[in-house]
């Protein structure tokens, strides 16, 4: 799964999500194909589990998302998002503070916000997250000040969009 959206400074618009099980070669090429339809755009991968080996197939796309220190902001040398007990919070908090916001047009997405319950100072999830956890990726990832390219061009889907 993965999540896009255009960054702009007034509010942020849903502009494609891909739900599926791929290899990590496939995934990586997806992901550039995507970020090549909207103006090269940063790809941001979670470096736990699987995301390693997707990193590893980007070595050639030079529009990686490069991880920034959360609390001094600054951007460090490792690349693609971390996600642990120390740095969900912070995800959480940046969608909440982007959610109202945005403009989502995946109603899976959706339904997965509605999922996710607070407890206390943590957060639960009631049912299915993927789509969820994506976003809060991307919402993380969007904070920094490296994100400055998005979609340029015509609205609309067409056929070959991905291809």
């Amino acid at each position: 799964w993965r999540y896009w959206w255009e960054k702009d400074t007034e509010y942020s618009q849903h502009c494609a999500t891909y739900a599926g099980l791929l290899e990590p070669g496939p995934t990586a090429e997806l992901a550039k194909t995507i970020a090549r339809h909207y103006n090269k755009a940063v790809i941001d991968v979670e470096t736990n589990g699987h995301g390693i080996a997707v990193l590893s197939d980007l070595r050639d796309w030079s529009n990686k998302y490069m991880r920034v220190e959360i609390v001094k902001g600054q951007k460090t040398k490792q690349i693609g998002w971390l996600t642990t007990a120390r740095t969900k919070p912070y995800m959480i908090k940046e969608v909440k503070k982007l959610l109202p916001l945005m403009d989502i047009h995946d109603i899976d997405t959706v339904s997965q916000l509605r999922n996710i319950r607070q407890n206390g100072e943590d957060f639960d999830s009631v049912g299915m997250d993927d789509l969820f956890m994506s976003m809060a990726i991307a919402a993380a990832c969007r904070s920094g000040p490296q994100i400055k390219k998005g979609f340029v061009g015509q609205a609309g889907w067409k056929d070959n969009w991905a291809r």
